[in-house]
């Protein structure tokens, strides 16, 4: 006040001169890349208070979260606004941070893709969005891990596995939700090797009996299920030997007539 004793007023002059210089003190610290660093171009910013003030504020509306942090430490380091004014700006960085994690969410919910579930769940923790909030995305990351362990299964099987496993593995495909189309690929490859193993066992069948239609109806249905060639070896084998023994009966029995043995 105007009518403070001149000892209060000289005292108050001194502390602001002291509080300027220790501002200035700091701001030549601070070297270019550092002040860069803070989103400031003018190296006498952390000194120049409405500049401060106006360089946090352009920070608060491009709502840019690493802008606004790297504008919030310059403010900090320059000691030139009042914590009222940090303290609303931290206040716009943690709610844009909630904000780009709600996002982050969203998107990461959209694109299925388990690593990026994964991302947005912990930086909402980060952030310290409620549980209600993520219990959603929580919900949607375990059923599309789920749904990742389906297709490793349908695949593992696809390289080799008995009927029953592959009988498994397609159930759990459809009880975790996997699409049509990856489901009609692992049913029509289960049908191929169904239609294998009939193939395989009518083949053995066929090879236990030495019947020839038999064997050759085996062989066909071994070809139409793309049996590989020594699935097929034996079967092959015995048709051979049994339609040789047909020629050799054959002869034997021309022989015979020949020499009037056979009436």
């Amino acid at each position: 006040p105007c009518d403070a004793p001149p000892l209060h007023r000289a005292v108050r002059r001194a502390s602001a001169r002291r509080r300027c210089s220790a501002r200035a003190s700091r701001a030549k610290m601070m070297t270019a890349r550092e002040l860069a660093a803070f989103g400031l171009e003018d190296p006498y910013a952390l000194k120049d208070e409405s500049l401060m003030r106006s360089t946090l504020r352009k920070a608060m509306h491009k709502r840019k979260v690493t802008e606004l942090r790297r504008v919030i430490q310059g403010a900090e380091t320059s000691g030139t606004l009042y914590n009222i004014e940090l303290d609303n700006a931290r206040r716009a960085l943690e709610l844009q941070r909630k904000a780009d994690a709600r996002t982050l969410i969203a998107e990461a919910k959209a694109s299925a893709d388990v690593a990026m579930m994964q991302l947005a769940i912990s930086e909402a923790e980060a952030v310290g969005l409620p549980m209600g909030e993520l219990a959603s995305a929580v919900r949607n990351l375990e059923e599309e891990e789920r749904r990742e362990r389906a297709r490793d299964g349908l695949r593992a099987v696809a390289c080799g596995a008995t009927l029953a496993e592959f009988h498994e593995a397609l159930e759990e495909g459809e009880a975790a939700g996997l699409t049509e189309e990856e489901l009609d690929i692992a049913r029509a490859a289960l049908a191929v090797e169904e239609q294998s193993l009939v193939a395989r066992q009518a083949l053995q069948e066929a090879v236990a009996s030495r019947s020839i239609p038999e064997l050759r109806a085996a062989l066909e249905g071994g070809t139409q299920a793309n049996l590989q060639g020594y699935e097929l070896f034996d079967a092959e084998r015995v048709l051979a030997e049994e339609e040789r023994k047909i020629v050799v009966r054959a002869r034997l029995k021309d022989a015979l007539l020949k020499n009037g043995r056979l009436s």
